[in-house]
């Protein structure tokens, strides 16, 4: 995954073994249990990894490596026997179902304030 806010570009690397090592060029790798995940969330182009305190380990989908014939979704199940009672969230369409809440408050708010006046 590449960070960027109009600056020099960081280059945060995932590696996924024993445990899940990540890590940018400059600074020492962090490392994180399969235990620690606690859900999985899957986007167009991202799996979310879920972990304490609402983080989230964004790893790219279309990202070739040795495991290139492995379902991710799959394996990081076996490795954390907790995720397989819960569902992968798609949330793709969440942003759409947001949008149209946000209007129908707009709207309630609008209308709140003209009877009030009334």
């Amino acid at each position: 995954m590449v960070i960027s806010q109009g600056k020099d570009t960081i280059a945060f690397k995932i590696k996924f073994g024993e445990k899940i090592i990540g890590a940018t060029d400059d600074n020492a790798p962090v490392e994180y249990d399969y235990s620690a995940v606690t859900s999985i969330k899957e986007t167009n182009r991202y799996y979310l990894l879920g972990l304490k305190y609402n983080l989230y380990l964004v790893v790219q989908k279309d990202v070739k490596g040795k495991t290139e014939n492995v379902d991710f979704v799959q394996y990081i199940l076996e490795k954390n026997p907790k995720l397989k009672k819960k569902k992968v969230e798609n949330v793709m369409n969440k942003k759409k179902s947001n949008i149209i809440c946000l209007c129908l408050f707009a709207l309630l708010f609008v209308f709140h304030l003209i009877m009030y006046f009334v």
